[in-house]
């Protein structure tokens, strides 16, 4: 059924398709999902949430390689497409904070950490986690939506454990991602 939608599809509808499109892939890995993201992606009406959803199948891939280079070329193209999502929409928070995160599993990745980007890193995500927050408490939502105050409450708390490990990120001994 995800396969038949038509990019002239009501425009609503098709970013909540390119959503459950992602959420069907992470699931059966059918790469006819992914071109389907990819075409919807270039569409104004559903480009953040396919981009959105393309960068989480990245992020799936990196979980999933083998080798140190595909992880990492995973997680760049994971990056590329949370600052598309980021771009598409003006406020995707949720986007920001993934790719800050990407950023700084690049950085890891790299070797390239020192204390100057690891905290850029950290700063970025703490304020996207903080409008992340800000998004999910306006309006009235559903209370089945409570699992994204916990997804911000993850995130925070990930940020502060982070706030007290950014003087020690840069020391060697964190470079050994087997060890850590």
């Amino acid at each position: 059924l995800l396969l038949d939608i038509s990019p002239g599809d009501d425009p609503l509808f098709l970013a909540h398709a390119a959503k459950i499109c992602g959420v069907t892939y992470s699931h059966l890995r059918e790469r006819a999902l992914i071109d389907k993201l990819l075409c919807w992606a270039e569409l104004e009406e559903a480009s953040d949430e396919a981009c959105f959803e393309l960068g989480m199948a990245k992020l799936l891939d990196c979980l999933e390689s083998r080798d140190r280079a595909s992880a990492l070329n995973s997680l760049s193209g994971a990056k590329y497409w949370f600052d598309r999502a980021g771009m598409a929409r003006e406020h995707r928070p949720d986007a920001h904070l993934y790719s800050a995160c990407v950023n700084l599993l690049v950085l890891f990745f790299r070797g390239d950490g020192s204390v100057g980007r690891v905290e850029t890193a950290i700063d970025e995500m703490a304020r996207s986690s903080f409008e992340l927050h800000r998004w999910n408490l306006e309006g009235e939502k559903p209370p089945w939506l409570g699992c994204r105050q916990v997804e911000a409450t993850c995130w925070s708390s990930l940020i502060l454990v982070l706030r007290k490990l950014e003087h020690h990120l840069s020391e060697a001994s964190w470079w050994e991602p087997a060890h850590v």
